[in-house]
């Protein structure tokens, strides 16, 4: 073993065991308490005498007290580093004249590797587990990983002075290695890995990149990482470049095998190492689609495609909050990456596994796994024979239930237990086929995670056919009523309700929840009567509807369709919907009014969206097909050329029609697709792929009746009911009656002042947050029309509050103007000082922006965002009460004004604030928000000189700006040009260098090169301490 870089750092001393205080009681018992820090403290002083292998019995006898403590695991781990160095450094003539035998160094450097990560990972925030584990990996020799731990815990503290010394020491062992290799240029490396090539791909554009940097780049993007052209290539079509593949392979031969077995070691963990898919648990025999969305594990799919095809997927224990202890391995079958980063899979798993143990590799967990089979008895056996007969048996009665399951079932559960019955495993194989028999009934995650654990094939049959049983129950199925909604949910709560009829009652067997995309309904809609757009769908609640039966029926392969850029997703309709079309069974009629008719009953009294699904599947070539869509006997669209619309065949578009109930005669909608006149047709014919048609809510919010709560018929008896109605009429008109004499008795006598000068109009619409778009007005109102009830949107302000707090809107108390309005100092009644924001009306974007402004603000808070107070839209204002910051914007204290300048690092701080700000807007909402208008004016400072960030409702889109006047100064290396002159001789070069650093590469020219928010605040973090640690110099101007 060398000695080079066995020297450790950090490890000089081990940590007290902390005593309880007065009046504090321990985890353990006082006894046992007691005891611990006895042997603690015994360990501490023979590890101080250099008598490690004690020192390391005592820590061991105390993890046994109170396992997993830091301090214990430290200590211990301390003491395994300090002997292993020992028997490392034994010189030969020691090592004979006192052997210790079976003692090795390595040994004791991977129990102190396994201590430190468990330190890591109980104290995941401590840079002592991170010096910890680096000593370790050194003593093993294992420098590359020892230097990734160490950058890891510089993150943490800049400043370690034995992380620091641990990657020096590193860095001279590693140049002295490679120390008499032949040195070679970089032209044969890769831009991406700053690694040489491997299994090299040259773009068009003439660039080369290893083949897995190349494509794991265009996940996002279809674009050169270098020059930016777009990059028309797929992993399953492109070759690599053969000829230079072999002169590097050629030239270097030792690195080259090197960067194969990296890659190999990635793709391909080894027998019992699986990455992990967390998730679900699925069971052996099992086959399902899969949406992988999570940006985490797009690296993981990729690694799997180029290596087996294979993973572990498993779920979260509900009791541990871990991985459980049982997963299964599934193998993807069919992977399609999307242009948005997602990934649709096909999966079918294969085999159990029992996870010894899983950490965090690139993102995503990786585990090493014991794969778990059932005992069988011994061939020949009467046990062996009894199992193959009850399982010849068990098959023999899953045939007939599934038999008579199909004739019952409905049409999803139909096709689920079609999917069941091809999966179905030979009874010669009795562990996979006492699986199988559990998954044609659903079970519960806990079910499934206890059904890999039994090791009892007969145990699982028996489970498998009593779940049977119990589901074959119930007998009649044909009277299952199912209904499906589509509702846009704004709250965090959804409630729904079941009220039973008189004498009745009451139930449901299942409910499901599934989230839909947010695309899926449109907010605008052509509507065919009357004849125009249908704007505001996204306020009505829908009641989906069957798919209608088709006629002659046309199919292709799934690989055909190809999903455009922008349009049909997988989400709005899968691809059996597509590869699917009904098309006219006499095409080759020339009479233009035949048509493919599909005919629904439907309820009169409601609207409907009709949803059709193309896709040319039928014609040769391009432009083609010709043909008139009709809805109740209305032409929808007139010529449809989905040539024209796709660019291609074979690509899906789908267009949404709303039917007024006005147009509906007979209680029927009536679809048709035919032959059009307007255009000559190769051949004249006519295709639908899919049909959807979906209920719209009337105005009362129902989609069963007038009223958003039914009439309960047979209540209470109709000529009562008549009587009740009658007279809550009359009181309701009196009622009503009485209220219009006293406001117009009280408009008569209103105050005279003023009055002249109030507005008569306003083209706003007053916010109402029951609707989610808006439609024009010419009405004026006088009250807030903002249902704030539950939304908790914040104070409403009356309009006469806001007067007294503005002395009327006096011009004196402006403290600044921007694109929404005057912002104006006020005072509220009890004295707090309030920056109110009144809106101009001749803003074009008013409505849309106080809308978001109070959206967003009343659901973020944060120590460096401004706090929204309250609102108010009486009278058509639309006026923002914010929180007063005392100090103003920054600019005011940067630019041109008589303010005391601020330091460094003030400013430091307030970039950081600042930058926090934006963090959590950008990650600790609910759903990332982009500021859009980020600039001196908008980073406002409070009395205490903290930055919040201001207007990022109401920001707007500037102008395409070409000053790069900071930027040329930077590239001439001219700083001081641009830099505060207060400031000179007061920055240190360190962090001023940090701070550009960071300013340049926000301002990369391409988003895919910025750094992401929270790599931009530690940059400024690490810059502020850089500042603080440095001692006060003159300002190194050429940097």
């Amino acid at each position: 073993m060398s000695d080079e870089a066995s020297s450790l750092e950090g490890i000089d001393d081990v940590q007290e065991y902390p005593r309880a205080k007065a009046g504090e009681k321990p985890s353990i018992s006082w006894d046992r308490y007691n005891h611990l820090c006895e042997i603690v403290q015994t360990g501490n002083e023979a590890y101080r005498d250099n008598k490690w292998d004690e020192a390391i019995n005592r820590y061991t006898r105390a993890s046994i007290i109170k396992p997993n403590d830091p301090i214990i695991l430290s200590n211990r781990c301390a003491s395994y580093l300090r002997y292993s160095q020992f028997l490392k450094s034994r010189s030969a003539s020691d090592s004979e004249y006192r052997p210790l035998s079976g003692l090795d160094p390595t040994t004791y450097a991977g129990l102190a590797l396994k201590d430190a990560e468990k330190v890591m990972h109980l104290e995941n925030n401590s840079v002592t587990s991170y010096i910890l584990k680096a000593n370790s990996l050194i003593l093993l020799e294992k420098y590359e990983p020892a230097q990734e731990v160490i950058r890891s815990g510089l993150q943490m503290n800049p400043l370690s002075n034995p992380l620091l010394n641990l990657e020096k020491s590193i860095t001279a062992t590693l140049g002295r290695r490679s120390h008499g290799r032949p040195q070679r240029s970089d032209d044969f490396d890769c831009t991406l890995c700053l690694k040489l090539l491997y299994e090299p791909i040259t773009t068009p554009c003439g660039h080369s990149f290893c083949r897995t940097c190349l494509f794991q780049t265009m996940d996002r993007y279809n674009r050169c990482p270098l020059c930016r052209t777009v990059l028309l290539l797929s992993p399953k079509t492109s070759a690599i470049s053969v000829t230079l593949n072999n002169i590097i392979q050629k030239t270097f031969p030792e690195e080259y095998a090197e960067r194969k077995a990296e890659n190999d070691s990635l793709i391909n963990l080894g027998v019992d190492l699986l990455p992990l898919f967390v998730m679900d648990v699925i069971l052996p025999c099992e086959k399902l689609a899969l949406n992988i969305f999570e940006p985490r594990y797009r690296l993981m799919v990729r690694r799997i495609m180029e290596g087996n095809r294979r993973m572990g997927m498993a779920v979260h224990d509900p009791m541990t909050g871990s991985v459980a202890d049982y997963a299964c391995e599934v193998e993807i079958i069919e992977c399609e990456p999307l242009p948005d980063g997602r990934f649709f899979l096909e999966i079918e798993s294969r085999r159990r596994c029992r996870i010894v143990r899983h950490w965090d590799q690139d993102g995503y967990r990786v585990a090493e796994v014991e794969w778990i089979h059932d005992i069988f008895p011994a061939e020949g056996t009467r046990e062996r024979h009894e199992l193959l007969e009850t399982t010849n048996k068990a098959a023999a009665f899953a045939q007939q239930w599934l038999k008579n399951a199909q004739e019952v079932a409905g049409d999803r559960r139909r096709a689920e237990l079609f999917k069941a019955e091809g999966l179905m495993p030979s009874p010669q194989d009795p562990e996979r086929l006492s699986f199988w028999l559990n998954t044609l009934t659903g079970r519960r995650p806990t079910e499934k995670l206890d059904l890999l654990q039994i090791r009892d094939t007969h145990e699982r049959i028996r489970r498998g056919l009593l779940y049977m049983k119990q589901e074959e129950q119930v007998k009649d199925t044909s009277k299952v009523v199912f209904k499906e909604y589509l509702i846009n949910i704004t709250s965090s709560q959804f409630t729904l309700k079941f009220s039973p009829l008189k004498k009745s009652f009451a139930f449901i067997n299942a409910i499901e929840f599934v989230s839909a995309p947010d695309d899926l309904i449109p907010d605008s809609v052509a509507a065919d009567s009357p004849v125009g757009d249908f704007n505001g769908l996204c306020q009505f609640a829908f009641e989906y509807m069957a798919f209608p039966e088709g006629a002659q029926n046309v199919s292709v392969p799934l690989k055909t369709i190809v999903y455009p850029d922008g349009g049909a997703t997988p989400l709005i309709a899968p691809r059996s919907v597509y590869t699917t079309a009904d098309r006219m069974a006499d095409a080759g009629v020339p009479n233009s009014n035949f048509k493919l008719t599909w005919e629904m009953d439907v309820d009169p009294n409601f609207s409907y969206l009709i949803r059709m699904h193309f896709c040319d599947i039928v014609s040769k070539g391009l432009n083609e097909l010709y043909f008139n869509v009709y809805v109740n006997e209305m032409v929808g669209v007139s010529s449809l050329d989905l040539s024209t619309l796709t660019s291609d065949l074979a690509t899906p578009y789908y267009k949404d029609f709303v039917l007024n109930a006005t147009a509906i005669t007979n209680g029927s909608i009536i679809v048709q697709v035919g032959p059009t006149s307007n255009v000559q047709s190769i051949l004249p014919n006519a295709i639908l792929n899919g049909l959807e048609v979906m209920k719209i809510s009337n105005i009362a919010g129902s989609l069963d009746g007038l009223f958003s709560s039914g009439t309960h018929a047979g209540l209470v008896p109709r000529s009562r009911g008549m009587r009740i109605a009658a007279a809550f009429g009359l009181i309701l008109m009196v009622t009503t009656l009485i209220l219009l004499v006293m406001g117009i008795v009280r408009w008569r006598r209103r105050p005279s002042k003023g009055w002249q000068k109030q507005k008569t109009f306003s083209s706003w619409l007053p916010l109402n947050a029951s609707y989610c778009s808006f439609r024009s007005s010419k009405s004026n109102t006088s009250c807030s029309t903002i249902i704030s009830a539950g939304l908790n949107f914040g104070r409403v302000f009356t309009f006469n509050e806001i007067k007294n707090a503005t002395k009327s809107f006096d011009e004196k108390a402006v403290i600044g103007v921007g694109g929404f309005g005057k912002v104006y100092l006020g005072e509220s009644e009890d004295g707090t000082k309030l920056a109110i924001k009144r809106g101009n009306p001749s803003s074009s974007q008013s409505i849309n922006e106080f809308q978001t402004e109070i959206e967003l603000l009343s659901k973020l808070r944060h120590r460096h965002l401004v706090s929204l107070i309250g609102y108010c839209d009486e009278q058509s204002e639309m006026i923002l009460v914010y929180e007063y910051m005392s100090n103003g914007p920054l600019r005011d204290h940067i630019y041109g004004s008589d303010l005391p300048t601020l330091t460094w690092k003030q400013r430091l701080e307030i970039c950081i604030g600042a930058a926090r700000g934006l963090h959590y807007l950008h990650t600790g909402s609910t759903q990332g928000i982009i500021h859009r208008d980020i600039k001196t004016t908008n980073i406002l400072l409070d009395e205490d000189f903290v930055a919040k960030m201001a207007d990022f409702g109401l920001s707007k889109t500037g102008p395409s700006l070409e000053q790069t006047h900071a930027m040329q100064q930077h590239r001439k290396d001219c700083l001081e040009k641009i830099i505060d002159p207060h400031l000179a001789g007061t920055i240190s070069p360190e962090a001023l260098r940090k701070y550009v650093e960071a300013a340049e590469k926000c301002l990369a020219e391409y988003g895919v090169d910025r750094p992401t928010m929270g790599d931009v605040l530690w940059n400024l973090e690490y810059a502020l301490q850089l500042e603080s640690a440095s001692p006060q110099s003159g300002l190194m101007w050429r940097m």
